[in-house]
């Protein structure tokens, strides 16, 4: 395992690299791949980015990925691993991230992340997997923003206050 909190040239470029990958693949496959029911994440970011969007984007850029990171990657990978398998450590807490974004079958794509994630961590460190899981969010959400922009006309915020939050998630889906 590489030293975890040490941040290499390499480690800097593979952690952009699959950022952005992951991120292309969150929105191919969130695109094809529908919750059942309400989509709770989708509903619960436009109702923060109608209190506070800089507060929404501070949570999903920064805090969101760090505590994550620290809580699945820093101590869940290091903790398991201390009675077994490293490769097993992390498929459990692969697993466990999916199951923390609890919205079936959303999740099955935030376990693949958690693995992606979890492999950028062993390999090049806990702020490797932070950048990696932050440059995703920030792709994401910047697909959303452009999403409402070009089916609306509107910013999220002028569209939230229009539509309202459900309508809106209607229009963009």
């Amino acid at each position: 395992m590489a030293n975890i909190f040490y941040l290499t040239k390499e480690g800097l470029q593979y952690s952009v690299l699959l950022g952005v990958v992951i991120a292309a693949c969150s929105i191919v496959l969130g695109s094809k791949i529908k919750p059942k029911g309400e989509d709770k994440s989708l509903t619960g970011l436009l109702y923060l980015w109608s209190r506070s969007p800089i507060f929404t984007i501070a949570l999903t850029f920064l805090i969101g990925p760090f505590f994550e990171e620290v809580l699945f990657r820093l101590i869940g990978i290091s903790f398991f691993n201390m009675f077994l398998p490293l490769s097993l450590s992390l498929i459990i807490t692969s697993i466990a991230f999916g199951l923390a974004h609890n919205q079936f079958p959303l999740n099955l794509i935030s376990g693949f992340m958690g693995i992606i994630l979890g492999y950028v961590y062993i390999r090049y460190g806990v702020i490797a997997s932070f950048i990696t899981h932050g440059l995703q969010n920030a792709i994401v959400i910047i697909h959303l923003w452009t999403t409402v922009l070009v089916k609306t006309g509107f910013t999220i915020s002028e569209a939230i206050s229009i539509f309202g939050i459900n309508e809106l998630i209607k229009l963009i889906q």
